[in-house]
């Protein structure tokens, strides 16, 4: 664990990132918050995100004098890569920060702002289903079916570290390339939700911008938008 990060592990809490914005507030550090249990996890759009126990639930948060472009969909990336090398399962990604495995969503990631006299308070919150059990099965998990906590600390430290150095370095230059290989829809039809515009998905660029072609091949450029398949 970087040792320049506070950590806080809790039992149980309502919101991993509600806990990492109020830390924020009295450390000059970085602030890591795990927990086992969340009562009221939530994902983007306010959509209620089901936090029952041997799961991971993750905030990362920091404060910084400027926004990071394409914070959500780098995470994204970052975030699958890490559990692809210790669980050595095929997770991919779709857009902005949805984690898949088997077709199935498997977790996603949250990003909350705020800010006050030009200074930005930054909370990432990671939720992945390692293993649900059979009456929650409807949802995607990765199944980890033996030494979950194992598990869980090694994607911790993996995590907290790989973030700790990007906000130094942010991402190499071809993460956007390493991103659109991962993506479940590289190359196909997609609808916008905000106005159900079709798409030819091409891929991100380097500001985390979804890249379409639409109809008349002209190139669009999204920042932000939930995405279905057509």
């Amino acid at each position: 664990m970087p040792s320049g990060l506070k950590q806080i592990h809790l039992d149980k809490t309502e919101s991993t990132n509600n806990i990492c914005f109020n830390e924020i507030n009295n450390s000059d550090k970085p602030i890591l918050v795990t927990a086992d249990i969340q009562t009221k996890g939530r994902g983007r759009n306010e959509k209620e995100w089901n936090s029952p126990e041997g799961n991971l639930y993750f905030s990362f948060g920091f404060t910084r004098h400027n926004l990071i472009n394409g914070l959500s969909v780098k995470v994204g990336l970052i975030v699958a890569e890490s559990l692809q090398q210790i669980l050595k399962k095929n997770v991919l990604l779709k857009w902005p920060n949805d984690l898949f495995y088997k077709d199935k969503k498997v977790g996603g990631i949250l990003v909350e702002t705020s800010s006050i006299n030009n200074i930005f308070k930054i909370v990432i919150g990671i939720g992945v289903n390692l293993k649900l059990s059979d009456s929650t099965k409807q949802w995607g998990n990765l199944e980890i079916n033996a030494e979950i906590n194992k598990f869980k600390e090694q994607i911790i430290e993996m995590l907290s570290s790989k973030l700790f150095v990007f906000l130094e370095n942010d991402l190499d230059e071809d993460w956007s390339k390493r991103w659109t290989n991962l993506c479940i829809h590289n190359e196909k039809e997609i609808i916008l939700k905000s106005n159900n515009e079709e798409l030819l998905f091409i891929g991100i660029n380097h500001d985390g911008q979804l890249i379409g072609k639409k109809k008349d091949d002209k190139i669009l450029f999204v920042n932000e938008s939930s995405i279905i398949f057509s």
